[in-house]
């Protein structure tokens, strides 16, 4: 459980005063299951789990139960799968990262418009990359990419806004990285009306 606390922490999922009630939900539901935290659960004793508390907690308490649950069990999904990404084709990577994003972006409950420029801007950033394997990114490639919007493109402050946005969440989320010291990169200029 240390781990999955340290990951809500470190990813600022949910608000660091929260951060306990989200581990105690998860501890009530592997004590209720009998089984060692990390164990494989079905969807049927999440669902009874999440039933008996209804009965004694209040709608919002249940309802963040079930996102602690799913926030947990996401997180042990990420742990066995990180590490294979080292041995897979860039395209493949890519692929999967994709998808990885979408699936963080409707756990956190993002709109589609949101997973939708997320991921435009996750295309336009591996063509400038040229298909570089995810796991060999750093954060040359993001203060290039920005540059590249504000001189190339000619964006506007707000796109490149988004578009960084989108490529610190697939670095903070999917890559499980930070993003380094971004001073010095060049800015989109506003234009005078």
């Amino acid at each position: 459980m240390e781990k999955f606390k340290k990951y809500l922490i470190l990813n600022q999922i949910v608000p660091e005063k929260k951060v306990q009630f989200y581990v105690n939900w998860v501890s009530k539901l592997y004590y209720s299951c009998k089984k060692d935290p990390g164990a494989d659960v079905t969807q049927n004793e999440i669902n009874e789990y999440l039933k008996n508390q209804s009965k004694h907690c209040e709608e919002w308490q249940v309802n963040q139960a079930s996102d602690a649950i799913h926030l947990y069990l996401f997180h042990l999904r990420r742990g066995a799968v990180e590490p294979g990404w080292k041995h897979v084709q860039p395209n493949e990577a890519w692929r999967a990262a994709s998808k990885e994003i979408v699936r963080i972006l409707r756990l956190r409950r993002r709109s589609t418009s949101t997973e939708k420029a997320y991921l435009s801007w996750l295309r336009s950033f591996y063509r400038f990359v040229k298909g570089k394997s995810p796991e060999d990114l750093n954060t040359t490639d993001v203060k290039d990419f920005m540059i590249h919007l504000a001189a190339n493109r000619k964006v506007a402050p707000s796109t490149q806004n988004q578009a960084f946005n989108a490529i610190l969440f697939f670095y903070r989320f999917v890559l499980d990285r930070q993003i380094d010291d971004m001073q010095g990169v060049l800015r989109a200029h506003r234009k005078n009306r």
